[in-house]
């Protein structure tokens, strides 16, 4: 793999993660398969152009994915689970995840965790 396709595929990955990922859906993925789903095909729609560019095989876009979907169904999950064992007073409205530190570790290890699987599957 070539410094040229591992930039690609993190710039591609920032692009359909970050920049095409309305908020509406970056909040709601983990609790509506409906907001999953979108996420997914605008991260499949945009892995398309690199698997033509690089001669990768196209079923590797899907693979992708499917199993960003299923990071991202499990990683916020994960998260509210673990801050409640820590603190069961912690619930609804009143908590701010975007003050708590660990809500910033949760995204950075997702993120870890998708250019992972992108090298992975990609290399």
């Amino acid at each position: 793999m070539t410094l040229v396709e591992i930039n690609t595929l993190i710039g591609l990955h920032f692009l359909a993660d970050w920049v095409f990922q309305p908020r509406r859906v970056a909040e709601k993925k983990s609790k509506s398969n409906i907001c999953l789903i979108l996420h997914m095909m605008v991260i499949y729609f945009v892995f398309i152009p690199y698997v033509y560019l690089f001669d990768k095989d196209p079923s590797l876009a899907l693979i992708n994915a499917i199993l960003h979907g299923i990071i991202d169904k499990f990683s916020w999950t994960g998260y509210i689970w673990a801050r409640w064992a820590v603190n069961k007073a912690i619930t609804g409205e009143q908590f701010k995840y975007w003050e708590d530190y660990w809500f910033y570790f949760t995204i950075a290890v997702d993120q870890y965790i998708h250019l992972l699987i992108l090298f992975l599957i990609f290399y």
